[in-house]
């Protein structure tokens, strides 16, 4: 999976390779940084989600020989749930792509037709790290580490020789193939969201960002991040 630029020490992980998948997640509890507030007691409960999704589709080579056509689709949501300064955070991630590759031989011969999925796939709810950050002047930013979730990876493929002509110079064949292993990766994530209270409610923090990312190294897929945290 291809990467997307964000600011530098603003951002944590963020899934890399589509077909090369991975997932790692350290365990910590939720941890407040309250500069320049008069009460700086409480605790914080709500919801952070954050959620990726992107599609991409290519294909290459040219005329009747040779064509591959490769699709990509990706869903990853992850939800932070904080009780009382706990926070658990729940990785969904699914992945897959789908690649249709055909070799013609010469006209009146006959071709080749390959069809291969690959998935990946992974729900997992594992302790997670917030860090609650106030200013004076109502500014704020919540820093959010997210789990990461082992996964699995199957691959299904078929592979089909027609032949074209009589008499045929081949023997039609129909194969198929499926395997499954551990996904070599399916990663967490983790996201800095800044805002600003209305005056005189330090106590909520609330809001939605959506931004775009390199997806598939060709197209832009969309991430959305939305928060709600009320200290008590």
């Amino acid at each position: 999976m291809s990467n997307r630029s964000r600011p530098e020490q603003r951002r944590v992980a963020i899934l890399t390779c589509l077909l090369t998948l991975s997932l790692t997640l350290p365990a910590c509890n939720l941890v407040q940084a309250l500069s320049g507030i008069p009460d700086p007691s409480g605790v914080w409960s709500g919801t952070i989600t954050i959620s990726r999704t992107g599609e991409s589709a290519e294909t290459t080579g040219a005329g009747t020989c040779c064509t591959d056509i490769t699709r990509r689709v990706l869903n990853d949501v992850v939800t932070v749930q904080v009780v009382n300064n706990q926070a658990t955070g729940r990785v969904s991630y699914n992945y897959a792509e789908y690649l249709t590759a055909r070799q013609a031989n010469e006209p009146g011969t006959f071709d080749i037709t390959q069809d291969t999925v690959t998935a990946g796939s992974g729900v997992e709810s594992k302790n997670s790290r917030v860090t609650v950050t106030l200013a004076k002047d109502g500014s704020y930013e919540i820093e959010v580490d997210v789990p990461s979730v082992e996964g699995t990876r199957t691959r299904d493929g078929r592979s089909i020789l027609t032949c074209k002509y009589p008499p045929p110079t081949c023997s039609p064949s129909d194969s198929r193939t499926h395997d499954s292993a551990p996904a070599p990766g399916l990663s967490g994530a983790g996201e800095v969201v800044e805002g600003k209270v209305t005056p005189g409610s330090q106590a909520v923090l609330s809001g939605t960002k959506t931004e775009q990312f390199l997806f598939s190294g060709i197209l832009k897929g969309t991430l959305t991040i939305t928060w709600n945290l009320v200290r008590k």
